[in-house]
């Protein structure tokens, strides 16, 4: 079941996402934006969980079921409904960005004063962080090497896409936070 979604690159201008969260696989997107959320006192909203809950499917069911390219477009309409409609702060998935419409939707926003903070971590913090199993571009084994390929893949999008990048590598989640809001405070002054 697909959610029926405007393409809208250009976001509201009265209702928009404080921060949006994007990174490779694992660099904690969810749980930064959960935090940095709390903190904010704000919502918090996952884009893999958009999809989920539109669907009413697993994101492994839906690439076992659909494919990945079912997957992206579901994943775009849910990304182009967040940046329209969400007031709050987003996480996206850590292929969300690589979809052009995807891409355009960001720049729009961030013409309009949003905020897209690149979190990104080395191969290293990856090698720990990923043991969950519930991401199906990095199943089976050698996952970091699968990992860093992805993310090698990647990066230039992240980059293009956002407007400063923290490396969480070495730094808690709470530090993370601090990091993002004290960019914030910087780019106010």
């Amino acid at each position: 079941m697909k959610t029926a979604v405007a393409l809208n690159p250009e976001p509201s201008e009265t209702i928009r996402p404080a921060y949006v969260l994007v990174g490779p696989p694992g660099v904690g997107k969810t749980t930064i934006g959960k935090l940095l959320a709390e903190r904010l006192e704000l919502l918090h909203q996952d884009s893999d969980d958009a999809v989920v809950e539109a669907s009413g499917m697993s994101i492994p069911q839906i690439f076992e079921v659909y494919g990945e390219p079912e997957f992206r477009s579901r994943e775009v309409e849910a990304v182009c409904a967040l940046l329209n409609n969400f007031n709050g702060v987003v996480s996206l998935g850590g292929g969300a960005v690589m979809a052009p419409e995807t891409q355009r939707a960001l720049t729009g926003y961030k013409l309009n004063g949003g905020l897209v903070v690149y979190l990104d971590m080395n191969a290293e913090a990856a090698g720990w962080r990923l043991h969950d199993g519930e991401r199906p571009l990095l199943s089976g084994s050698d996952v970091v090497a699968k990992w860093q390929h992805l993310t090698d893949s990647r990066r230039g999008t992240y980059s293009l896409v956002s407007s400063f990048q923290v490396d969480t590598s070495s730094l808690t989640p709470f530090q993370v936070v601090e990091q993002i809001l004290m960019f914030k405070d910087l780019q106010c002054r």
